[in-house]
């Protein structure tokens, strides 16, 4: 019989509240975050050493995800990134 990925957590794994950004990946994350704190495409491409493109791309998927259409749906997100707690 093989052991499930859920038997092996911890009652404090289970249990963990999930974030609304909890499907990003990390890339996505820091892309977002860089914008919560007021970066242009430019800054965010120079922070994190990709091509604004990249940037874009990365802002796009992070829409699709959280089921938002812009920066000023996923404002509210930002915010919580931003300033958590």
């Amino acid at each position: 019989m093989r052991d499930t990925c859920a038997g092996r957590l911890t009652p404090s794994h289970r249990w963990r509240r999930r974030s609304p950004t909890d499907p990003l990946a990390a890339r996505e994350l820091e892309t977002i975050s860089h914008f919560a704190n007021g970066a242009s495409y430019k800054d965010a491409a120079r922070r994190t050493n990709i091509p604004p493109a990249t940037v874009r791309h990365h802002l796009r998927s992070a829409y699709k995800k959280l089921n938002v259409h812009g920066k000023a749906q996923m404002s509210p997100l930002l915010t919580k990134i931003a300033n958590p707690g």
